[in-house]
């Protein structure tokens, strides 16, 4: 007998709904509806709950073939999830890198030629680079260089599943995405202040 078989035969021999024995290993209703319907895997501290609830050993309540069952699950899940955080990475690096590059932002500046009493309206297109690098700050050049190297981390964590020191590439990957997001948060709060401002030399 497989685990959700398992699992909602032993709560209908003691006694107990779905409500009642969510209750007592503390989780929520559709989470035991889920179990037993074999949609989602039981962690396994709420594994080692059940077992103690229902007083019977981890191997007598889970056989071999769920232990196997749920690591690949689990695994699986990790994998997908693994995936996901790298595909997000490179989005969110590749579309700031791409933006920052774009001259979308314009700027005005009144000048005056020689025997001209009005003055002339000059307008210009910068991206994000342009406006910071103008006001002496290289934050934007700094954040897309970091981009482009979390990036290529992200693509060969993504190409190749297995290779030595993985484990640490992931770790550095994820600490130089959280960094790079302050950095994109301080690029965008600068340039805003230039923009505003709209003082520029050229």
């Amino acid at each position: 007998m497989n685990f959700p078989d398992k699992l909602k035969n032993l709560r209908k021999e003691k006694g107990l709904t779905q409500e009642e024995l969510a209750s007592k290993i503390f989780v929520s209703r559709s989470l035991i509806a889920r179990y037993e319907n074999g949609s989602v895997v039981p962690s396994k501290e709420n594994l080692e709950k059940l077992s103690l609830l229902f007083n019977l050993r981890l191997s007598d309540f889970i056989d071999k073939e769920d232990i196997v069952g749920l690591t690949l699950s689990q695994n699986k899940a990790a994998l997908i999830m693994e995936r996901f955080f790298f595909v997000l990475i490179i989005i969110v690096n590749g579309l700031f890198s791409f933006i920052s590059l774009l001259p979308i932002f314009k700027l005005n500046r009144y000048y005056y030629h020689e025997g001209n009493l009005a003055p002339n309206l000059e307008t210009k297109f910068f991206s994000f680079v342009q406006i910071t690098l103008l006001n002496n700050n290289q934050i934007v050049l700094i954040t897309i260089i970091f981009c482009a190297i979390n990036l290529c981390l992200s693509i060969a964590c993504l190409v190749k599943q297995n290779f030595k020191n993985r484990i640490w590439i992931k770790m550095i990957n994820y600490v130089l995405f959280v960094l790079i997001l302050f950095l994109i948060f301080f690029s965008i709060v600068f340039s805003v202040i230039y923009l505003n401002n709209n003082i520029y030399d050229y």
